[in-house]
């Protein structure tokens, strides 16, 4: 039986994070994510939990948007997705606890440059991956923290398609994603005889966060529009390195 106190908790923070993404723009499994990692001492509980969230969350995006996007606009997206998505389930399975929260910490404290410096940031040789290595990233980062979404939408947001990205087709988009991200959980197994009970945990605090942020603008996840959320991802990334060194 899951633990009161570690529902309730689990429950402010999901809370908390809809409130930061109406400063940040940020998804707010995201956001949540770094406090998830530090609350728990199994980081492979946390990937699932918000792996049903994201795909909730992507269902009721998807139902409101007045765009669908269709699945073969970005076809070519989802090959590098699904890559990404295995390599990042396969380390998620079988790489050491310790591994996962360093690697974590690394991506924590890129983004926080990234959103020090604005979403016009660029790194030397950012062409040379501009291609197909956002998606590949997006992926891998799903299958180990569940934090691909803003990655992928950098890469689309700058990819020639035939019709522009609105708000409203990248919600049918990444609904259509979520979809296909969450079935290769199922698939290689991460998920087993438990499935039911993080759905079972995830809508009740899902939906109540929905309803206590239904008022608040829907922000796309590439605006890098607060400086303190960059300090906020720093200061917990290095305290997971501070952790790592800690326990030696």
């Amino acid at each position: 039986m899951v633990d009161v106190v570690v529902v309730m908790g689990v429950g402010l923070i999901v809370l908390l994070s809809y409130f930061l993404r109406t400063l940040t723009g940020f998804g707010s499994a995201l956001i949540a994510m770094p406090f998830l990692v530090l609350l728990f001492s199994d980081l492979r509980f946390v990937v699932p939990l918000f792996a049903a969230i994201e795909l909730l969350n992507g269902y009721l995006n998807y139902r409101g948007s007045a765009a669908r996007a269709k699945f073969s606009d970005y076809k070519a997206t989802f090959s590098m997705v699904f890559v990404g998505t295995v390599i990042g389930c396969l380390l998620l399975r079988f790489a050491p606890e310790n591994v996962l929260r360093f690697f974590f910490a690394l991506f924590l404290l890129a983004f926080a440059v990234k959103l020090y410096f604005g979403s016009g940031f660029k790194l030397p040789g950012y062409g040379l991956v501009d291609v197909g290595f956002y998606p590949l990233i997006g992926g891998l980062l799903f299958g180990v923290y569940n934090t691909g979404r803003p990655v992928v939408l950098s890469w689309l947001s700058k990819r020639p398609l035939e019709k522009p990205l609105t708000e409203e087709s990248l919600a049918s988009l990444f609904f259509f994603k979520s979809v296909f991200q969450v079935a290769l959980f199922i698939v290689l197994g991460l998920l087993g005889f438990s499935v039911l009970a993080y759905l079972i945990l995830a809508v009740p605090m899902l939906l109540l966060a929905r309803f206590l942020a239904a008022s608040t603008p829907n922000h796309l996840d590439d605006r890098m529009v607060s400086g303190g959320a960059s300090a906020v991802f720093a200061a917990v990334a290095l305290l997971i390195v501070f952790m790592l060194v800690a326990q030696g």
